[in-house]
Formats: structure tokens, C-alpha cells, sequence
């Protein structure tokens, strides 16, 4: 029985000794490149991924250093920036099939950090934000052509339909403190005009809380305060398989400060549509890919 019980100790130390040295010896940069590689044919080779260092992270997991996302169309711009990126494998997960993954991001002086749970159906998404800011993600600056700054707060939940993604269903939930846009150009249709220095929301009580389930977002509360542009809005998003055909049903009101006044010069020729509290009636219907949006009455020409 001793002999027995020495074997199997011998035997189990020399696993977890051939484990350790598999762990600290496997080939990682040649695993970076492969990982690399994989992810930028995912995103059918328009992105460009670069990554700094590349390091163990426990036993199922990996430490990144220095992410970037390059774009390949637009002449090399940097959509996105991680400073550190851990990521590792629920061993027990792993074994039984459906990978869990615990997450940790570090993004500027932001965080953002979760789970995400793989099945043949379906992954389960779940993370929190901290002090994110959007003026680290140049995707959102491509995209909208404005500068924004931001301090994001709050939870996401999600429950992804690897099938057919528009039956997904979950929660969102983030507190908007603190948005900026500093002074650019922007473009509304074809209609360009300068606007200065704006302060979209500050403090607490701006808030994007959404539900999702049956093809349909549910937009429960978008608000801004506290800045020059106070907005509040609800209503439903109808979602398709084709992002260009997904339907809005939003209603609201939003007020202007003088100084985002000024730099709107055609708020003036909607003056008769603000209510006694200075605010003025909205709403946005249509297809994404034609949106209509009324001030009251009148129909903005975009």
C-alpha cells in the first residue's frame, strides 16, 4: 500500500513538474503571431493588430502588453489602444466544453473587466466599465469625426445568439459623466459647420439604459444633463440582419445652451417649436440608413 501511494505521488509529481516546464517553455511568440493572425482573418484582413509583449498569465491564461488595432484602409490610423489586456481560461470550463474566459482591460486610465462564457449556442457576456474614456477608442472619432472625450461607468449583460445574433437578448446600463467634444467641424447630411468647445453632460445623471430581447432594443433612458445639450429620449430600435434596415421609434425633447445655439445656426427656424421650458420636441424615425429626424414639425434635411 506504501509502495502504491509512493508510485502515485511520483506520478503526480512529475505531471505537475511536466506541466510547469510545458507552461514556461511553450513557444509564445510563436503562439502571438498565430493568435494574431487569426483574429485580423476574422476581421477579414482589414485591421492590422499589433501587439508589444506577449506573456504567460497563470496556467490557462495570457498577459498583452501594448494591443493595438490598426486600420488598413485608412492609412494606417489607430482605431484602438490597450495599455494591458489579461485574459485566462476556467480550467474546469475548458475540460467540460464551454470555455469561460475572465477578462481585464486596461484602456487609458479606464478599465474595463468580465467574463465571457462560450456554448455551441450561445456566449454569455458579462462585464463592468470604469472611467472609460471614448477619446481612447479612435474607432469612435473615425466614426463620428468629433473629438470626444468621456468618463464611463456601468454593466453590460449579454446573451449572444452565435446563430442568429438579432435574437439576442440582455441589459446595459452606463452612467455618461463628463463628455466632451472639443471645437471641430461637423457634418450633418451634407451641411458642415464649426462648433466650439461643448460640454455634452457633467456630474451624475446622465444615463443609457437599454434592454434587449425579440429582435428589439428597448432604449429605457438616454439622458444628458448638465452640459449644453440636455436631452431625453426613449423609445424602441427594431433590429435586422441587415444593420442598414434596422427601425427607430424614438421620442424625446432636448434644450440647447446659448452657446450650442449659436453654433446651430438652424435652431433658429425651429424657434416655434420650443415649449415654455425651453425645449424643443424630438423624434427619430426611419431606417438607419435614412434616418428621419423632426424637431416638432420640422424635418431636419439629411
Amino acid at each position: 500500500m506504501n509502495k502504491m501511494f509512493k508510485y502515485a505521488l511520483y506520478i503526480s509529481l512529475f505531471f505537475v513538474s511536466f506541466v510547469i516546464f510545458l507552461y514556461w517553455s511553450l513557444p509564445y511568440s510563436i503562439l502571438k503571431d498565430r493568435i494574431v493572425a487569426a483574429i485580423e482573418q476574422q476581421l477579414s484582413n482589414k485591421y492590422e493588430i499589433v501587439v508589444e509583449d506577449f506573456s504567460p498569465y497563470w496556467f490557462t491564461g495570457i498577459d498583452v502588453r501594448g494591443l493595438k488595432v490598426k486600420s488598413l484602409d485608412e492609412g494606417g490610423a489607430e482605431l484602438l489602444k490597450v495599455n494591458r489586456a489579461k485574459g485566462r481560461a476556467s480550467l474546469t470550463s475548458l475540460i467540460f466544453g464551454s470555455p469561460k474566459i475572465s477578462f481585464d482591460l486596461d484602456i487609458g486610465r479606464g478599465e474595463i473587466s468580465g467574463s465571457a462564457v462560450q456554448s455551441a449556442d450561445e456566449i454569455l457576456l458579462n462585464m463592468s466599465l470604469d472611467d472609460v474614456d471614448l477619446k481612447n477608442f479612435d474607432v469612435v472619432g473615425a466614426s463620428t469625426k468629433m473629438p470626444i472625450s468621456s468618463q464611463i461607468d456601468g454593466r453590460v449583460d449579454l446573451k449572444i445568439d452565435r446563430q442568429r445574433p438579432i435574437r439576442s437578448e440582455g441589459k446595459l446600463e452606463l452612467h455618461l459623466d463628463d463628455i466632451k467634444i472639443a471645437a471641430t467641424n461637423a457634418k450633418l447630411g451634407e451641411l458642415e459647420m464649426p462648433l466650439p468647445d461643448l460640454v455634452i453632460s457633467k456630474g451624475r445623471g446622465s444615463l443609457l439604459k437599454l434592454e434587449i430581447g425579440k429582435g428589439t432594443v428597448t432604449v429605457l433612458s438616454f439622458k444628458l444633463s448638465g452640459g449644453d445639450l440636455e436631452l431625453d429620449i426613449t423609445g424602441k430600435i427594431f433590429l435586422s440582419n441587415d444593420i442598414a434596415n434596422y427601425r427607430f421609434n424614438l421620442n424625446g425633447t432636448f434644450k440647447a445652451s446659448e452657446t450650442l445655439e449659436k453654433a446651430l445656426p438652424f435652431l433658429f427656424i425651429v424657434e416655434k417649436q420650443k415649449g415654455e421650458d425651453g425645449r424643443y420636441p424630438l423624434s427619430i424615425t426611419g431606417r438607419l440608413a435614412r434616418p428621419l429626424i423632426k424637431i416638432g414639425t420640422f424635418t431636419l434635411p439629411i
